[in-house]
């Protein structure tokens, strides 16, 4: 039996996100043992402002091109022109908001050096993020794996010579970031600009029906994002910088197991946004989340057990005290694979509110956690609480989705005898050999 399209797109995902954190986990290497645990904790918290703006003003665009691109009902040329428009006004509004909130930040440990890079990151983020929808919008994962693959690399590239060659501390980390971010939006631009053959044309009805559904998007991405990362904002109020540090790696390292599920969710929202697809990924949904899961569990369960020679072998003994951090934290990041992927099937149905109504309980609880366990336990406390979050959402995302779906939660979560044919399937696929070598 030949492996169905839908997994070759999730081992092609799959693949070039394993490529990228090997790229990525070089990059955290090198910031981590040249700068040590208070350096990497001052990157940490610097860029969380950025991921948060982008994550907000974006202005969900990437998933609403997604949308619009693969419904025959809407002219392309129409959806990119209005793509342009509404990037100028979010790249705008995104970067004034990132000033603002570096305004309050301590200017002698924050300088104008290291904070004006990672706000001109935000525009061009942008136009990574957006070209990206269009993409998968026509389910070209090629591209969007070579987008995926291309940022971690120019990063790694850059900050070789920033950081190792001319010796540039923590600015030159900054503005490796944003060097990265250039070029891979140069990049993806001129591409874009030759396989989308389209004149600029102004039609404000489309601006306004993809920033509509974009918004939604918008604010479903900034609440998930706001629980992930809320623990290294909080810990950078409530702590030390070192804390801040030790939680980065940890939260890192543990949320590797995340590539699959996240291969997954990208297929499942390109797939599910197209008519022709739809039907084969209501019946593929199930196994794909119990398979994930499996793999998730068995990763975690490694983890566990070598992250004490791992993470002293690989970041350095400094950072010793993350390992109790990324044990403490596993049991969360499995559970939170069951959202992001019955996330991505509501998003692909244009209906990101249910995620937003779904996560605001998890951030509530999240904050009142970090309040009572950050002060007493530092990166321990905020790993506890992202664990007791993550599960909290993703219980409720199973019943919410079970009841949109009109679909049984056994159906989700119950193990068949035919999930494992699958896995026995892609394990013995073509795919697969030639991936291993074989």
């Amino acid at each position: 039996m030949q492996v169905s399209r839908v997994f070759r797109d999730i081992l092609a995902v799959f693949s070039s996100n394993i490529f990228a954190i090997l790229a990525g986990l070089g990059s955290g290497i090198m910031i981590s043992r040249v700068l040590g645990p208070d350096g990497r904790g001052l990157f940490a918290a610097l860029i969380t402002v950025p991921m948060l703006v982008i994550s907000f003003g974006a202005l969900g665009l990437r998933r609403s091109a997604l949308f619009h691109i693969s419904s025959p009902e809407y002219d392309n040329n129409k959806v990119i022109s209005s793509l342009l428009v509404l990037w100028l006004f979010s790249s705008v509004i995104g970067s004034g908001a990132a000033a603002i909130m570096y305004s309050g930040w301590d200017t002698e440990v924050y300088t104008v050096n290291m904070i004006l890079p990672v706000i001109l990151v935000i525009p061009l983020e942008l136009v990574i993020s957006y070209t990206g929808g269009l993409y998968l919008g026509i389910e070209d994962f090629k591209m969007v794996n070579r987008i995926r693959i291309s940022k971690p690399l120019f990063f790694l590239f850059y900050l070789t010579i920033s950081l190792i060659i001319l010796d540039l501390g923590i600015d030159g980390v900054a503005w490796a970031y944003l060097l990265a971010s250039f070029s891979v939006a140069i990049g993806s631009t001129y591409i874009t600009k030759k396989n989308f053959k389209f004149n600029f044309t102004w039609d404000y009805s489309y601006v306004k029906k993809m920033l509509r559904l974009g918004i939604q998007f918008a604010l479903a991405f900034f609440v998930v994002q706001l629980n992930l990362r809320l623990d290294t904002l909080l810990l950078k109020e409530w702590s030390t910088t070192d804390q801040v540090g030790f939680y980065s790696v940890a939260s890192t390292v543990a949320e590797q197991l995340w590539q699959l599920p996240m291969a997954i969710g990208i297929v499942v929202a390109s797939k599910t946004a197209s008519v022709e697809s739809r039907e084969e990924m209501k019946r593929k949904l199930g196994p794909l989340l119990r398979l994930s899961i499996l793999v998730g569990t068995i990763g975690a369960l490694a983890l566990f057990i070598l992250i004490p020679f791992l993470l002293p072998l690989v970041y350095g003994e400094d950072f010793a005290p993350s390992i109790p951090a990324v044990r403490i934290i596993l049991p969360g990041v499995v559970m939170f694979m069951i959202f992001r992927i019955l996330n991505s099937r509501l998003d692909g149905f244009g209906k990101p509110v249910i995620g937003i109504l779904i996560t605001i309980p998890g951030f509530i609880l999240n904050v009142i956690l970090n309040y009572f366990l950050i002060p007493e336990y530092g990166a321990y406390g905020a790993a506890v609480a992202t664990d007791i979050s993550y599960t909290l959402v993703a219980v409720l995302m199973v019943v919410g989705y079970s009841r949109v779906a009109q679909v049984s939660i056994s159906s989700l979560l119950k193990f068949r005898k035919s999930d494992f044919e699958w896995l026995r399937i892609l394990l013995n696929s073509r795919f697969v050999k030639q991936i291993r070598g074989k």
